[in-house]
């Protein structure tokens, strides 16, 4: 196996390398995908909140009563792979995947400190 090793090493290890790159910018791609959807909940969150200055007392809104524009989030996708940081295998960046791959907990990581922030209690 040694004298394997050492015969394609550098095949090898450029094949290591290049997974490695491959991996790091699908990771990156799916950090802007979301940070795009967080733009927009916290968009959201903004105009909300302005309406209801004149509301001494704010509910709780859950993540659900946002509307997201995965399209949107789609478009800021640069690299055709996307996957999250804890997967090893990148998929290819498509609103199906997209959808499967962004949680509500994701989100709800993103943005409970800008919305408490703002005044507005979220719910997971």
């Amino acid at each position: 196996m040694l004298a394997f090793y050492e015969r394609n090493a550098g095949w090898i290890n450029i094949i290591v390398v290049l997974y490695g790159l491959i991996l790091l910018l699908s990771w990156q791609n799916m950090d802007r995908v979301i940070s795009e959807l967080t733009e927009q909940i916290m968009t959201q969150a903004a105009q909300i909140q302005s309406s209801r200055k004149k509301e001494a007392k704010s509910k709780k809104m859950s993540l659900a009563e946002f509307e997201l524009s995965w399209d949107k989030a789609l478009m800021k996708s640069r690299f055709p792979l996307i996957a999250k940081q804890t997967g090893i295998i990148p998929c290819k960046s498509s609103l199906e995947n997209i959808r499967s791959l962004v949680t509500k907990d994701d989100l709800f990581k993103r943005t409970a400190r800008k919305l408490a922030a703002l005044g507005i209690d979220i719910e997971k």
